[in-house]
């Protein structure tokens, strides 16, 4: 995956560019807060009302 390849290490292979590093928290921010929703969606079907 490329996410570890940017994590891994120092820090040294990071993006340079402050566009690369923003789009990389955008993505992981949306990514982790649709998994979020996800399992909250799926949490609330199985859930007896």
């Amino acid at each position: 995956m490329a996410i570890i390849e940017v994590v891994k290490g120092d820090g040294s292979t990071a993006p340079r560019r402050m566009r690369a590093r923003l789009g990389w928290l955008a993505g992981i921010w949306a990514m982790s807060t649709a998994a979020l929703f996800g399992v909250a969606s799926l949490l609330h079907l199985l859930m007896p009302k």
